[in-house]
């Protein structure tokens, strides 16, 4: 398949979203990061725009019907994970937690391996897979020298 860079592309995209959104709590839900700031969406409006710019995205842009409405019916945290784990082919790479650096040989670990494990692992409550931690060398490439 010519274009099967795309498809694969879209699936890591599509697992770290989810992955992202397995980090939040039910009871987060609604939460702003700042109350006063009416620019930063809570969990919900995030999971609104992201499913709904991506349905405009492939409908729009690459001329593709994905085949479902783009937001859940019912609009919980977990109805949003298994509407974004739908079957249509889609933060990066290592973090202070998975070992620091990329150039330090760091890895880079998603919550879960799949969407599939992910939304099963997340309806029974969640168990993610454990972090090994910065590691001993610096986590970032300005380390302070003191």
């Amino acid at each position: 398949m010519e274009y099967k860079f795309l498809v694969d592309t879209y699936e890591t995209e599509r697992i770290k979203t989810l992955s992202t959104w397995s980090t939040f709590k039910d009871e987060d839900f609604s939460i702003r990061p700042n109350p006063k700031d009416r620019r930063g969406r809570n969990t919900h409006e995030h999971m609104v725009h992201q499913c709904m710019s991506e349905n405009i995205w492939f409908s729009k842009m690459l001329g593709i019907n994905v085949g479902a409405f783009p937001l859940p019916e019912k609009e919980t945290r977990l109805e949003f994970m298994k509407r974004y784990a739908r079957e249509i082919y889609s933060t990066y790479g290592p973090s202070a937690d998975t070992g620091g650096l990329m150039q330090n040989n760091a890895l880079t670990i998603y919550p879960y391996p799949d969407a599939e494990t992910l939304l099963n692992e997340e309806a029974a409550g969640g168990n993610k897979v454990p972090l090994p931690g910065p590691g001993n060398k610096p986590c970032t490439e300005r380390p302070d020298p003191g």
